[in-house]
């Protein structure tokens, strides 16, 4: 009834506006996504006067008096001319079609504010809602994967952690509209938090590789990723504008079925956001093709069952379905947006999601000998309980020319994690327990200031505080008795607090050279306390406090095509609360405890890149190098000098993070675009990264192999298809790194084993309202696996979604 209404109110409003004041008022959109361009340029014919549209993609045309044709420009679209008259016909909306070998004109995530990337010196991927929408990726880890950019590793079915440049985890940095989602117990093993964020909401995303430490601060060692999701829409006329979407999608490989809803409201001066996605994700099929000399590589043989009380090991009839690793998820998204004055803009979110139990996938095929690739299965239960997320933040635009700046960003959120870990041994009747709750308070201001001689001065302070607590219990799940054990973090409390203040400067030294510049300095500290009811500490808390200086220096040349850019810099990342005090067991045989000494790890950078830019080629090629000190490493230690512990009832190794001498990290990434036809285009993009700790010769942990990803798109105005091609080279055994080497059931005998695999997928909109997209993933029905990864792939999976718009 409410749509109702208020579709009856917009079908009044129109005709009581006259058609002159109707072809004034225009929108200019993208003519297959249908969304909204903001930054056209619109000339008259002349090309004496022009106007730009809005964030929302519209513009008044009585700021461009005259008669005769106007002319629409933008980087990433073909330029388009259209007569006055052929607007109003065309209800005030202008399509604008992509060329799709021109690079993205504007990126946010180098330094916080919009500019134009080719007078930026970092390595920057956009992924944008197009993208998005043709890719149609189950999580935004799957987004990452298929953008062929980013290697993504998964513990199991309900994860995904991106790698950047040989880092990973709590050294890659992730952010949703200017807030980091880092927190203190972000560890450095592979991390599963990136699907907290729904992919349906988002208007964009982009990877920035290498250090971002100068605008990011600690954690953005690999690189940055800084997701964009969808905002109110304001009125630019009058009366209320209604926007909205709704998705359902249905995958064969795991039975997804998920469904998403979306509606924007929007007056002049205040707008809202509502979304909603709901997900539920059966046990995920593997491929069945390439496992001819390894029948049970990587199967699911057999799984534990309680049956009258005992656990059982029962055969798997269905090898390729990995029992164990379905679940579901929510996700909720509000936003309310104000703009009491012309100069003020305030933007209210709200971020919530939350899951079902989550299983451990490589645990639960973990087995109890040779480094859990024999005997019978370690575990009957290992799963997370409800990953919960919530973020609240409030965010201040202001837009007018003072002394101090001309735009000012301020930015203030509070973040709460929830997340557990079960797990029990098989044949034991006692479940272990542990919960961690983290609060996280940020803010953020960040001041952009034009000077003299097209100069561009970016600076701002940002402070960040953590809050953990953790405990822990056991379960009999026979009694249901209970009783307190050792937690996975300090068990009398654990906290962080990061201040820090950036300056970062953009010089054009001619029309086709800018030089960028930039430092930040961090002061850091970090206290964990421990009791001695589980453990004999030789400490009872651990301290640190540390201060950072980082920099980084590059010039950004393009002229007539050609660009070439080159970039030094520094990077640092602080020990965080799941560095310094945690107790956990990562392999059968080894527990890791805390090491009270560990200090930052800190990266000197340099990297060049050098393209092509032609009116249907691009080329690029990119090359980069790294030097480490400090690394982090896991390694054998000593525990009260002891060299082993008793724990979870076995005599185990002991580990411990710890600092080593250097490391060094080098790469090269490729990138083509070729425009082979009048809506076809050919692109691909290779990536290869090495790394080795210094000391030992050994291979970095998160050093991927050899991985890539070559395209075929055919797009026309309302259908368009894609063919992939997806690849990964091999690491021999030998060459894992020895941490990788202590996992044996998630490697085949001869180590991690190249695949490739093929997608086609097709979106089509027969109407304004109507998308309907499909897909055959993984066509061969290829099992594979990536690297570091606990589960396999999906196999064949046919997907299909249907999306309406409002």
């Amino acid at each position: 009834m409410k749509m109702f209404i208020q579709h009856i109110l917009l079908i009044c409003l129109l005709f009581t506006l006259p058609v002159f004041a109707f072809a004034q008022q225009i929108q200019v959109i993208d003519i297959n996504t249908r969304v909204s361009i903001p930054g056209v340029t619109i000339l008259n014919e002349s090309k004496s006067r022009g106007i730009l549209t809005d964030a929302d993609g519209k513009a008044d045309l009585s700021q461009l008096p005259g008669r005769g044709t106007l002319i629409f420009r933008h980087s990433s679209y073909l330029e388009k001319r259209m007569s006055r008259k052929e607007i109003q016909d065309s209800n005030g909306i202008v399509e604008l079609a992509e060329n799709v070998v021109q690079i993205q004109e504007v990126v946010v995530s180098a330094n916080r504010w919009e500019q134009r990337q080719e007078d930026i010196p970092h390595d920057i991927v956009s992924i944008s809602a197009r993208d998005i929408a043709l890719q149609n990726p189950q999580t935004t880890a799957d987004m990452l994967h298929q953008s062929g950019e980013v290697f993504v590793q998964k513990s199991q079915q309900g994860g995904g952690s991106p790698m950047l440049r040989g880092f990973a985890a709590n050294s890659v940095l992730l952010v949703v509209d200017g807030v980091r989602m880092n927190n203190a117990i972000y560890r450095s093993g592979n991390l599963q938090n990136i699907i907290n964020l729904d992919a349906n909401v988002l208007e964009g995303a982009e990877v920035i590789f290498g250090p971002g430490s100068v605008m990011y601060g600690s954690d953005a060692l690999g690189g940055v990723i800084d997701f964009h999701t969808k905002s109110p829409l304001l009125n630019t006329g009058k009366g209320l504008r209604t926007e909205g979407s709704a998705m359902a999608r249905y995958a064969t490989a795991n039975r997804e079925k998920t469904a998403h809803a979306d509606v924007s409201l929007g007056f002049s001066k205040i707008a809202a956001l509502s979304s909603i996605t709901l997900s539920d994700f059966d046990d995920l099929r593997a491929g069945k093709q390439g496992m001819e000399n390894y029948p049970a590589y990587f199967l699911r043989p057999d799984y534990v069952e309680r049956i009258e009380g005992r656990d059982v090991m029962v055969l798997n009839p269905d090898p390729e379905l990995q029992l164990g690793s379905g679940y579901e998820q929510l996700n909720l998204l509000q936003k309310i947006r104000y703009t009491p004055t012309e100069n003020t803009d305030l933007l209210y979110s709200f971020h919530y999601s939350t899951s079902s139990n989550i299983p451990r996938y490589d645990r639960l095929t973990q087995r109890s000998q040779n480094n859990g690739r024999t005997g019978e299965l370690r575990f009957a239960e290992w799963y997370y309980g409800p990953q919960k997320w919530m973020l609240h933040s409030l965010q201040a635009n202001f837009y007018k020319k003072r002394r101090w700046f001309e735009q000012l960003r301020i930015t203030t959120a509070y973040q709460q994690y929830h997340e557990s870990r079960h797990s029990r041994r098989q044949g034991q009747d006692w479940r272990e327990n542990q919960f961690e709750a983290v609060d996280v308070l940020t803010l953020n201001a960040d001041f952009d200031k034009p000077l003299p001689a097209g100069t561009r001065l970016f600076y701002g302070a940002e402070t960040a505080l953590n809050f953990v607590n953790s405990t822990a219990r056991e379960q009999n799940i026979l009694s249901g008795a209970e009783n307190a054990i050792a937690p996975r973090y300090g068990d009398q409390g654990n906290d962080t607090q990061s201040f820090s203040a950036y300056a970062s400067m953009q010089h054009p030294i001619n029309q086709y050279l800018m030089l960028n510049a930039g430092a930040r300095v961090t002061y850091y500290q970090l206290l964990s306390r421990f009791s001695n009811i589980y453990y004999s500490f030789p400490f009872e808390e651990i301290k640190l406090r540390t201060a950072a200086l980082n920099g980084n220096a590059g010039i950004a040349y393009a002229k007539e095509g050609l660009r070439f850019d080159l970039l030094v810099s520094t990077g640092f990342r602080a020990p965080n609360i799941d560095d310094v005090s945690k107790i956990f067991d990562p392999a059968p045989n080894t527990v890791t405890v805390p090491n009270p000494d560990l200090q930052p790890e800190n990266s000197y950078n340099a990297e060049s890149s050098i393209g092509y830019e032609g009116n249907r080629f691009r080329a690029s090629v990119t090359a980069y190098a790294s030097l480490l000190k400090n690394v982090i490493v896991r390694r054998p230690f000593l525990f009260n000098g002891q060299d082993s512990l008793l724990y979870q009832g076995d005599q185990k190794a002991v580990e411990a993070l710890v600092n080593t001498g250097s490391g060094r990290v080098a790469g090269a990434s490729f990138n083509i675009r070729y425009k082979a036809a009048e809506h076809l285009l050919l692109s691909s993009v290779l990536t290869y990264t090495w790394g080795e700790d210094r000391d030992s010769g050994e291979r970095l942990r998160h050093i991927p192999p050899l991985f890539g990803q070559t395209s075929l798109t055919y797009q026309r105005k309302t259908w368009s298809a894609i063919l992939q091609l997806r690849y990964n080279g091999k690491i021999a055994w030998q060459n894992l790194p020895l941490e990788e080497q202590s996992k044996g059931n998630i490697y085949a005998p001869e180590g991690a084993k190249a695949w490739i695999v093929a997608d086609i997928r097709a979106n089509w909109k027969p109407l304004d309202y109507l998308e309907i997209s499909s897909g055959l993933e993984n066509i061969t029905d290829t099992h594979y696996r990536t690297y570091s990864s606990g589960i396999s792939a999906a196999g064949r999976n046919l997907y299909i979604s249907l999306r309406s718009y409002l």
